[in-house]
């Protein structure tokens, strides 16, 4: 009777897991291909690439899906902004991570 309960709590440990570690490599990712966009004579469409490159060779490519990248105005300074939303592992039908990071335009 205790292996079933055992067993249920071992696999919420194993989700939670792979949950956080995905949100790191996506947040990790989303950071670096903001910092690349925002590089002189760079863009939004090199922070998408970059941002998707590293996701495919951390993650399973659906993960890499939908990416965006903006320019915005935050308090007076320009920033690329990169938004990436994936579903969670084990569960996608549960909900989705959602990450953003900003690098100041050079």
């Amino acid at each position: 009777m205790v292996l079933p309960l055992v067993l249920l709590v071992m696999l919420a440990l194993l989700g939670l897991a792979m949950s956080l570690h995905a949100r790191m490599i996506l947040l990790d990712s989303a950071a670096e291909g903001a910092r690349a966009g925002s590089l002189a004579g760079a863009g939004t469409q090199l922070a998408e690439e970059r941002t998707r490159e590293l996701i495919v060779g951390a993650l399973p490519s659906e993960y890499a899906d939908d990416v965006r990248a903006t320019e915005v105005e935050t308090g007076g300074a320009a920033v690329i902004r990169v938004e990436v939303a994936a579903p969670l592992p084990m569960v996608g039908w549960a909900g989705t991570i959602e990450v953003a990071a900003d690098a100041p335009i050079e």
